[in-house]
């Protein structure tokens, strides 16, 4: 968990138009691997978004304009043999298990004990 988004994921501002993530922040976590890695500040990067190791959350709850209307988002936890008994309700791409319900502002992200 950081406050600022890392360089390229989430960070893009709507005024300036330019990305405003850290890149220092990119690298570590590129080289760390997380599962998931959440941040906030840039307002109007409030999404999900993924890459072959990551899940990135922007859990801004604040609107470009500062209104707290942004919906939290829901994330679960998945043990690896949740995966297999069905519990989980979508697979998002091949190589990340998980769901997304952009609907429900819900994500499940893949662990490993």
């Amino acid at each position: 968990v950081t406050h600022g988004p890392v360089a390229y994921k989430l960070d893009f501002t709507v005024y300036d138009r330019i990305y405003v993530g850290c890149e220092d922040l990119r690298k570590a976590v590129n080289r760390i691997k997380p599962k998931l890695h959440i941040s906030g500040h840039i307002h109007e990067g409030h999404d999900v978004d993924y890459d072959a190791h990551t899940t990135y959350v922007n859990a801004s709850i604040c609107t470009l304009s500062y209104d707290p209307t942004n919906m939290p988002w829901e994330i679960e936890l998945l043990n690896n043999d949740s995966l297999y008994n069905g519990s989980a309700r979508s697979l998002w791409s091949a190589s990340h298990f998980g769901y997304f319900d952009k609907s429900k502002n819900s994500i499940g992200v893949s662990i490993t004990h």
